[in-house]
């Protein structure tokens, strides 16, 4: 949840985002839903069939990139949702204070997942 919330700050600059859709196991989890809306800030939108999301996704993506769509607000046409989570506000700002030392520790972790790495190449 803190690593979307680091990779959603790295757009936020860029692209207004309001909500993320959830897919996969975690969006089956109403405690993993809660979280990450809690984390991000942003609403949650879980999709009414699962199953066929990726699937879903991957159609969308490609025509958009072969240009049988414009861009990606035709998702609303082929996706429905029904359940919306909306973040806890006062979650939200204790997740904002815990973000900078998540931060930090990841970074502090670097020189140990180098070392790491050069185990496997040997």
């Amino acid at each position: 949840a803190m690593n979307l919330a680091v990779i959603y700050g790295a757009f936020a600059d860029q692209v207004e985002i309001q909500s993320f859709r959830l897919i996969g196991g975690a969006a089956k989890a109403r405690m993993w839903q809660q979280m990450l809306a809690d984390v991000t800030g942003r609403e949650i939108v879980i999709p009414n069939h699962l199953e066929e999301a990726t699937s879903m996704g991957a159609a969308i993506t490609a025509g958009v990139g072969v240009g049988v769509f414009p861009d990606f607000t035709v998702v609303d046409r082929f996706v429905q949702s029904s359940t919306v989570v909306r973040p806890h506000l006062e979650n939200t700002e204790k997740y904002r204070e815990l973000l900078p030392i998540f931060q930090d520790s990841y970074r502090a972790l670097e020189s140990i997942y180098e070392r790491l790495s050069d185990l496997e190449r040997r």
